[in-house]
């Protein structure tokens, strides 16, 4: 089962007013929030620079992408575009898997709900091989390369959750096609690439959480600071989160609450300290 984890397939929805845009008319579906909340439709003031999520394994088959972009579209005063990198089709449903959810550090799950977790897993395993991340890539490339043509975004910077969170790590590592990456408990195979980004990345990361086992994040870290030619990076580990926590956080459990609050304010600060 590599490349997915009982935790990737768990997760709460975020509640809000969708304030964006749907646009159907690039390499992928998106969703557009203006920074000046004008409609995609008519006369938009776009700004020089522009987000991009790329979400978790739900895709766009909950909101909480699309509330993500609407909320750093207002606080990072930039275009933000969620994109659907499923095309429509989540591998995952969420209705399916609310018996399943950990949502904070340290809860324990009974072994009936364990052994359920992991047989539903099973399911999902033939779609998800088709979709890996290394074969939505392209796709994204040309999404956000249309975006560059189009809107004249001097720069780019992608924010990836979980199954997203694997693209950011990716591109990242390719010169040329993003400016800033914003990782959020990646997923998948974004191994491969952990220590060669070329732009400035900024990793938020669960406190438990099984793509980092002890040791990885400090082993990643020597890596990344001993390169010369290292970008601009910071690691950030959040208090009392799981893997998730990033794009579908349970408000309602304070530690929770205060750790994703802190995500966000962090997330705002890097976007505006490095683009």
């Amino acid at each position: 089962m590599a490349g997915i984890c009982p935790e990737c397939i768990t997760g709460n929805k975020l509640a809000g007013t969708l304030k964006g845009t749907n646009v159907d008319k690039h390499a992928l579906p998106a969703y557009f929030a203006s920074a000046t909340r004008g409609d995609h439709n008519s006369p938009v003031e776009y700004t020089t620079k522009a987000l991009v999520i790329s979400p978790d394994i739900f895709g766009f088959g909950i909101d909480n992408p699309k509330l993500l972009a609407d909320l750093f579209a207002e606080k990072c005063g930039l275009d933000v575009w969620a994109v659907d990198t499923f095309n429509g089709n989540p591998p995952v449903r969420e209705a399916e898997l609310a018996p399943y959810m950990q949502e904070y550090a340290g809860q324990r799950l009974s072994w009936l709900t364990t052994i359920g977790k992991y047989a539903k897993m099973l399911t999902y395993l033939p779609t998800l091989w088709s979709l890996k991340p290394a074969n939505q890539e392209p796709a994204l490339i040309e999404f956000i390369g249309q975006l560059r043509r189009e809107y004249k975004y001097e720069k780019i910077g992608l924010i990836g959750y979980c199954w997203g969170g694997a693209h950011a790590v990716s591109l990242a590592a390719q010169p040329g096609i993003i400016d800033v990456a914003l990782p959020c408990h990646p997923g998948s195979d974004f191994k491969t690439h952990i220590r060669d980004a070329v732009v400035p990345i900024a990793y938020s990361i669960p406190e438990e959480d099984r793509h980092w086992p002890t040791g990885f994040l400090e082993s990643v870290q020597a890596a990344i600071d001993a390169r010369s030619n290292a970008p601009k990076h910071r690691f950030t580990v959040y208090p009392g989160t799981v893997h998730g926590f990033g794009s579908r956080p349970n408000l309602g459990i304070p530690q929770i609450k205060t750790s994703w609050e802190g995500y966000v304010s962090d997330t705002v600060g890097w976007v505006k300290e490095t683009m």
